[in-house]
């Protein structure tokens, strides 16, 4: 079984029976952990950089480059950017 990435909210049978205090701590826990989770997300997607910049020889060199890419061509002496399809060079 595959890791749960969020927290659940518990399943009450019978929410007559459930005194209401009790959902409401449960709906709070459960906000505190979507919040630390949502925010660790966060931290993660700021710290990491927009974009990439290579220096190769040729821009086939770069297997799997994303769009925003740059590179630095050395065989062709220029800076090229990656649109998501092709590299265009930079004028």
């Amino acid at each position: 079984m595959a890791a749960k990435l969020y927290p659940e909210l518990p399943y009450y049978t019978n929410v007559d029976a459930v005194e209401p205090r009790v959902i409401y701590n449960d709906l709070v826990r459960y906000a505190g952990e979507m919040k630390s989770l949502l925010e660790q997300r966060d931290l993660e997607l700021n710290a990491s950089p927009s974009f990439r910049i290579y220096t190769v020889v040729t821009v086939t060199d770069i297997g799997s480059p994303s769009a925003g890419d740059v590179a630095f061509s050395l065989g062709e002496s220029t800076f090229k950017g990656y649109d998501g399809t092709n590299w265009q060079d930079f004028h």
